[in-house]
């Protein structure tokens, strides 16, 4: 219910072309051991997620997605149809932070420029470095903001248990 509430808000400020009415950006956790739905909820979220918010102006362009889904593994990003993500974000392998070249930075602006909401799989393997470096390409790059994660909403969906704590 917080997802679709959230994105017909989107929707309402968009009409209404005022950000201040604009709902504040969705933090959640999705959280349960295996077998128990996480995937199913993804691509429910996913899919009316996407079916909702695509109703803003310029909606139907394939290429300005409203609703990333993406994995830290390929195998996890193949199970939920999304990708990996540091494929999405162009992301090198390690922990340092570096900046996009400027042809690739405007070219991830224009197509992540309607992105609404990101949904992570497998949490768990999403480390503090990562989830930092995501958060430093999505406002200082992309969305040239502030905000945590440049304004847009996070899920993240995964099982906590899943890897023992050390």
């Amino acid at each position: 219910r917080k997802v679709t509430k959230f994105c017909k808000g989107v929707i309402r400020a968009d009409a209404k072309k005022d950000v201040k009415i604009e709902p504040d950006p969705l933090k959640m956790i999705i959280h349960g051991g295996q077998g128990v739905g996480k995937s199913r909820i993804i691509n429910a979220l996913y899919l009316q997620s996407e079916k909702i918010l695509r109703k803003t102006a310029g909606g139907a362009h394939p290429n300005h997605p409203r609703v990333l889904v993406c994995a830290f593994t390929g195998k996890a990003a193949s199970l939920i149809k999304g990708i990996t993500i540091h494929s999405a974000f162009e992301f090198k392998i390690g922990n340092k932070f570096e900046t996009l070249s400027p042809k690739k930075r405007a070219e991830m602006q224009e197509n992540l420029q309607h992105l609404k909401l990101l949904i992570i799989d497998e949490m768990s393997f999403v480390g503090a470095d990562l989830l930092y470096r995501l958060h430093l390409r999505l406002s200082e790059e992309i969305f040239q903001n502030k905000k945590p994660f440049g304004g847009i909403s996070v899920i993240l969906v995964g099982d906590l248990l899943q890897l023992s704590p050390i």
